[in-house]
């Protein structure tokens, strides 16, 4: 299984997601952990490449395996303004209602999380 680093970004009850292709579905930041490369310096180079923000501090929360990949995923407080970098063609800050094509993958870590039950604030409020 390949092993990749997703990063949640959560704003104002928000969460940032990105979007690959016109059209195509949204999706949690994050990418390809490289060989020899920590999961959490994937997330934060991924991050960066996906939507120029850079990471003031980052939370390891949890893993989670989807049918192609073993996902390590954290929690990052961004520093700077999110634009499409690299093959990102949209950022979109999400509440959570309005309806968005979003990978079943990204669903299932969101609501592991806590985002669409609003335990995830909560928790984060916390440290």
């Amino acid at each position: 299984m390949r092993r990749r680093a997703t990063v949640i970004v959560v704003k104002d009850r928000e969460v940032l997601l990105v979007q690959q292709s016109r059209g195509g579905h949204y999706w949690l930041p994050g990418g390809g952990v490289r060989r020899g490369e920590r999961s959490i310096g994937a997330a934060v180079r991924e991050l960066y490449e996906e939507t120029g923000l850079r990471s003031k501090s980052v939370r390891d929360l949890f893993s989670w395996t989807s049918r192609f990949s073993i996902h390590r995923v954290f929690l990052v407080e961004p520093e700077g303004v999110p634009h499409p970098k690299s093959d990102v063609v949209a950022v979109l800050w999400w509440d959570g209602k309005a309806k968005l094509p979003l990978r079943s993958h990204a669903a299932a870590i969101l609501e592991r999380a806590g985002f669409f039950s609003g335990r995830m604030f909560e928790q984060f409020q916390r440290g």
